[in-house]
Protein backbone atom coordinates (compact mmCIF):
# COMPACT_ATOMS: atom_id res chain seq x y z
CA UNK A 1 0.00 0.00 0.00
CA UNK A 2 1.15 3.52 -0.82
CA UNK A 3 1.96 6.25 1.67
CA UNK A 4 -0.13 8.66 -0.42
CA UNK A 5 -3.54 9.93 0.65
CA UNK A 6 -5.94 11.04 -2.07
CA UNK A 7 -8.11 14.05 -1.19
CA UNK A 8 -11.03 15.26 -3.32
CA UNK A 9 -14.07 17.53 -3.10
CA UNK A 10 -17.49 16.40 -4.30
CA UNK A 11 -20.93 17.87 -4.80
CA UNK A 12 -23.60 16.49 -7.08
CA UNK A 13 -21.35 14.42 -9.32
CA UNK A 14 -21.95 10.91 -8.07
CA UNK A 15 -20.94 9.20 -11.31
CA UNK A 16 -17.67 11.13 -11.54
CA UNK A 17 -16.74 10.26 -7.96
CA UNK A 18 -17.73 6.62 -8.45
CA UNK A 19 -15.45 6.44 -11.51
CA UNK A 20 -12.61 8.07 -9.58
CA UNK A 21 -12.89 5.36 -6.92
CA UNK A 22 -13.00 2.62 -9.57
CA UNK A 23 -9.87 4.07 -11.16
CA UNK A 24 -8.05 4.07 -7.83
CA UNK A 25 -8.98 0.42 -7.23
CA UNK A 26 -7.32 -0.50 -10.54
CA UNK A 27 -3.95 1.02 -9.71
CA UNK A 28 -1.01 -1.31 -9.18
CA UNK A 29 -0.24 0.57 -5.96
CA UNK A 30 -3.42 1.61 -4.16
CA UNK A 31 -3.50 4.80 -2.10
CA UNK A 32 -3.23 4.73 1.66
CA UNK A 33 -6.75 6.20 1.79
CA UNK A 34 -9.30 8.32 -0.06
CA UNK A 35 -10.82 11.29 1.73
CA UNK A 36 -13.87 12.90 0.15
CA UNK A 37 -15.04 16.30 1.35
CA UNK A 38 -18.77 15.98 0.65
CA UNK A 39 -20.48 19.33 0.08
CA UNK A 40 -24.08 18.09 -0.06
CA UNK A 41 -26.62 16.70 2.40
CA UNK A 42 -26.09 12.98 1.75
CA UNK A 43 -22.92 10.88 1.54
CA UNK A 44 -22.16 9.03 -1.68
CA UNK A 45 -22.68 5.34 -2.38
CA UNK A 46 -19.26 4.17 -3.52
CA UNK A 47 -17.78 0.86 -4.67
CA UNK A 48 -15.92 -1.44 -2.31
CA UNK A 49 -12.17 -0.84 -2.05
CA UNK A 50 -9.12 -2.44 -0.45
CA UNK A 51 -8.21 0.95 1.05
CA UNK A 52 -10.15 3.12 3.50
CA UNK A 53 -12.58 5.70 2.10
CA UNK A 54 -13.72 8.46 4.44
CA UNK A 55 -16.46 10.92 3.58
CA UNK A 56 -16.30 14.19 5.53
CA UNK A 57 -19.63 15.98 5.53
CA UNK A 58 -19.15 19.73 4.99
CA UNK A 59 -22.06 21.82 6.32
CA UNK A 60 -23.40 24.97 4.74
CA UNK A 61 -25.26 26.18 1.69
CA UNK A 62 -22.25 27.87 0.10
CA UNK A 63 -19.39 26.03 -1.56
CA UNK A 64 -16.55 26.54 0.92
CA UNK A 65 -13.97 24.98 -1.40
CA UNK A 66 -10.83 26.09 0.44
CA UNK A 67 -12.22 25.18 3.87
CA UNK A 68 -13.38 21.77 2.62
CA UNK A 69 -10.04 21.06 0.95
CA UNK A 70 -8.08 22.14 4.02
CA UNK A 71 -10.20 20.02 6.38
CA UNK A 72 -9.74 16.96 4.17
CA UNK A 73 -5.99 17.57 3.94
CA UNK A 74 -5.68 17.94 7.72
CA UNK A 75 -7.36 14.56 8.28
CA UNK A 76 -5.12 12.74 5.81
CA UNK A 77 -2.72 10.26 7.36
CA UNK A 78 -0.38 9.88 4.39
CA UNK A 79 1.43 12.22 2.06
CA UNK A 80 -0.58 13.72 -0.71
Amino acid sequence: MSAISIVTLAKGRAEHLYNLVLGLTRQTTPPRELIVAVMQDEPYVLPETDFPVRQLMIAGEALPLAAARNLAARTATGRG
